[in-house]
C-alpha cells in the first residue's frame, strides 16, 4: 500500500519504507536510490530479492527495474547466486532476454542490478487475454526458442522456464517474448559445485514444467534439454488451456504452487484436452473460442495434427530422446510448419 511519507513528500509503499528503515546514517533519498535509478514501487519478490519499479532522471517514469538482494539475507551462497545470475544476464545479448543496464551496492551494503521494466505478461495469460489464434500461439513459442537458444549459444542455461518466467510484451507486430529470473542459471560448461544440498535442490524449481531429471537429481545435474522440456510444457499449455500431465487436473497442484509432491508424467495436449472436454465442456468450448477456433473438436484436431508430435519431442521422459538444445527445438517446429 503506498503512502505518502513526510521526509520527501512522494510516494513511498510498505516495502521502500521497511527498505530505508534498514538503511542508518543515510537521508531517506539516498536509501531509496540505486546509483542513477530511483525505487518506486514493489512489483515483485522472491526468496531473496526484491524487484522495484525505477524511474531515471527528473522524468518520473517508471522504465526500469531493480532487483535488489534483501538486506539481512546475504550470505555466501546467496552472495554468490546473485552475483552468477548479474554475471550469465550480461553474457546473453538477444532481444528477447532481459538486459542488464547498470549495477552496484546499495547503501544497505546489499547488491543490485537494473534491468528495462518489461510492459508484458506472463506468456499463457498474455495469448488469452489477446485472444491469440493458434498460429500467433505457435509464433510466441517459436520465439520463445529464439531467446532461449541465444542462452544456450552464450552458454548459458536458465533452469525455471516457466509462463511467470517467459513474458509476452505488448506489441502489434510479431510476438515480442522476455525471457526474465535467471536466478537458478548456470553456466552449461561450469562444473557446478553445488551451492545447494541435494534434498534441497530438489525443491528448486517449478514442478508443473520441471523435467525428470531435474526433480530425481536436482537442478546441478541438468542441460539444455533441461529447458527443452520446459518449453514443450509452455507449448502444451498454450496450445491445450492446461499443463499437459496426466492424471486428473483437479487432484494436482496448480502450475506456479509451492507443493513440492512430484507432478505426474507428461501426456499429449490433445490427451490433456480431451479429459478437460470430459470434465467441463463449457471450459472446453470456451479455451477453444479463445483461440479462434469453431468449437473444441476442431481445436482437438489441431492439437493431434499439429502440437502434439512437437510436444512429445520436446518433452520425452528421457532426456536423450529429446530435442538437443532450444535451436534444435525451434528447428523442429519450423520443420512442422513446413518453413
Amino acid at each position: 500500500m503506498a503512502r505518502r511519507d513526510p521526509a520527501d513528500g512522494g510516494p513511498i509503499d510498505d516495502a521502500l519504507r521497511a527498505l530505508r528503515d534498514h538503511v542508518a546514517g543515510v537521508d531517506v533519498d539516498a536509501a531509496l536510490r540505486c546509483g542513477p535509478f530511483r525505487l518506486r514501487r514493489k512489483i515483485g519478490s522472491g526468496a531473496v530479492a526484491d524487484v522495484f519499479a525505477a524511474s531515471k532522471g527528473a522524468s518520473g517514469d517508471e522504465r526500469f527495474a531493480v532487483k535488489l538482494l534483501r538486506p539481512g539475507t546475504g550470505g555466501d551462497e546467496t552472495l554468490q547466486r546473485f552475483a552468477r545470475e548479474h554475471s550469465l544476464l550480461r553474457s546473453i545479448r538477444h532481444a528477447g532476454i532481459i538486459e542488464v543496464l547498470g549495477s552496484g551496492i546499495h547503501p544497505s551494503g546489499t547488491p543490485w542490478f537494473a534491468m528495462p521494466l518489461v510492459d508484458g505478461a506472463p506468456i499463457t495469460l498474455a495469448c488469452d487475454a489477446r485472444r491469440l489464434g493458434m498460429e500467433a500461439r505457435l509464433a510466441a513459442v517459436r520465439a520463445t526458442c529464439d531467446a532461449v537458444a541465444a542462452a544456450h549459444v552464450a552458454g548459458v542455461l536458465h533452469r525455471d522456464l516457466k509462463p511467470g518466467n517467459v513474458l509476452l510484451a505488448h506489441s502489434s507486430g510479431e510476438p515480442a517474448v522476455k525471457i526474465i529470473d535467471f536466478g537458478m542459471a548456470r553456466a552449461i560448461a561450469a562444473r557446478e559445485a553445488r551451492l545447494t544440498p541435494l534434498g534441497v535442490a530438489h525443491r528448486l524449481g517449478t514442478p508443473e514444467y520441471m523435467a525428470p531429471e531435474q526433480w530425481k537429481d536436482g537442478i546441478a545435474e541438468c542441460d539444455a534439454r533441461a529447458d527443452v522440456f520446459a518449453i514443450g510444457m509452455l507449448l502444451g499449455e498454450i496450445a491445450c488451456g492446461v499443463v499437459p500431465r496426466g492424471g486428473d487436473p483437479g487432484s494436482r497442484p496448480p502450475a506456479g504452487s509451492r507443493a513440492r509432491r512430484q507432478p505426474p508424467p507428461p501426456c499429449l495436449p490433445s490427451d490433456a484436452f480431451a479429459r478437460l472436454r470430459r470434465t467441463d465442456a463449457q471450459a472446453a468450448a470456451a479455451v477453444a473460442r479463445a483461440r479462434r477456433m469453431p468449437d473444441a473438436e476442431v481445436l482437438q484436431a489441431f492439437l493431434a495434427s499439429r502440437v502434439d508430435p512437437l510436444v512429445a519431442a520436446m518433452t520425452a521422459s528421457a532426456r536423450n530422446c529429446r530435442a538437443a538444445d532450444a535451436g534444435a527445438a525451434r528447428a523442429l517446429m519450423d520443420s512442422a510448419a513446413g518453413k
